[in-house]
């Protein structure tokens, strides 16, 4: 079953909202052996289908939706202190990360419980 382009799922229900389309669900690998131990083991996951935008959603299209629906992102939100059990409850603050390449390697020292890195030598 491909991906729909007449704005239908299989049942024929009609797209939630225009420029929409049906992603079919199935069954894929999840995890991995060779890097992070949370991501062992590697497991059998299936995703039902669900309906993504044809195309990226723009700034505007974000702020109109929003504003429509007050919805609040995961950065707006403070983690739950049950989640980060030995977390500084006064570090559990709303915020996010974002990540630009360097111009070249960083040293890779170790960060310590400070936060500070920590370079060994």
């Amino acid at each position: 079953m491909g991906i729909s382009v007449a704005g239908r799922d299989p049942s024929g229900a009609v797209a939630p909202a225009k420029d929409m389309m049906w992603v079919p669900g199935g069954a894929f690998r999840m995890g991995s052996t060779d890097f992070y131990p949370e991501e062992r083991p590697v497991h059998r996951v299936r995703v039902g289908g669900f309906w993504a935008d044809r195309h990226p959603v723009t700034v505007a299209e974000f702020r109109r939706f929003v504003k429509a629906t007050g919805h609040v992102t995961d950065a707006e939100r403070a983690p739950a202190a049950d989640s980060y059990p030995d977390a500084d409850p006064d570090l559990l603050v709303p915020g996010s990360l974002v990540f630009r390449p360097t111009a070249g390697p960083v040293p890779l020292g170790r960060v310590s419980k400070s936060g500070v890195s920590v370079i060994d030598k």
